[in-house]
């Protein structure tokens, strides 16, 4: 079992029925499939199949876009990572986990703290903000991806790193979902 594997078991444990797990480069056309079974296939109800699929994209874009373990793929970098989806009677837990350049960590450690642990008006603050300083930056999207998976998630998001060497350490976000939430927030 590999490093990443390991780390990633660590926080799994036993809690829950794996509905998805894919482990490899998360190309578009990969991407869009395993969001397509999870929309179509995760939950009888819509609302739950619609939060889990937006949250799975946006966490794999961000594998994509942001891995430091990378393959390339007609002239690009594509990011490789890990994505597990997980259902207990209770919610599901979206996980993704990727490596990262330490030296190049302290911006997302900064990112993630800011949002862990806020409510959800705290967070459409945040997004406001962010959103008003990416423009002022000229940035398109004003880095509010992980801020809207918080959102659509009611905060229930947990961060986990774990330092493999001085240059690299594996990244792990879980995103938990309760069934009566999704149920009645949208």
């Amino acid at each position: 079992m590999n490093n990443t594997a390991r780390v990633l078991e660590k926080y799994v444990g036993s809690d829950g029925n794996i509905l998805l797990e894919y482990n490899g480069p998360f190309v578009p056309p990969l991407i869009l499939e395993l969001g397509k079974h999870i929309r179509q296939n995760a939950s009888d109800e819509l609302n739950i199949n619609e939060v889990l699929f937006y949250v799975f994209i946006e966490l794999a874009e961000n594998i994509k876009s942001y891995s430091a373990h990378h393959c390339m793929l007609n002239d690009r970098q594509i990011g490789i990572g890990r994505t597990m989806l997980l259902e207990t009677d209770s919610h599901f837990t979206l996980m993704a986990g990727n490596l990262v350049e330490v030296a190049n960590s302290a911006n997302l450690k900064q990112r993630c703290d800011l949002i862990t642990g806020k409510d959800r008006q705290n967070l459409r603050q945040i997004k406001s903000n962010l959103r008003t300083e990416g423009d002022e930056k000229g940035h398109t999207t004003g880095n509010i991806g992980l801020v809207n998976v918080a959102i659509r998630a009611d905060s229930n998001i947990s961060i986990h790193w774990h330092d493999f060497n001085e240059q690299d350490a594996y990244f792990m976000i879980s995103v938990t979902i309760a069934k009566q939430q999704v149920a009645t927030v949208n």
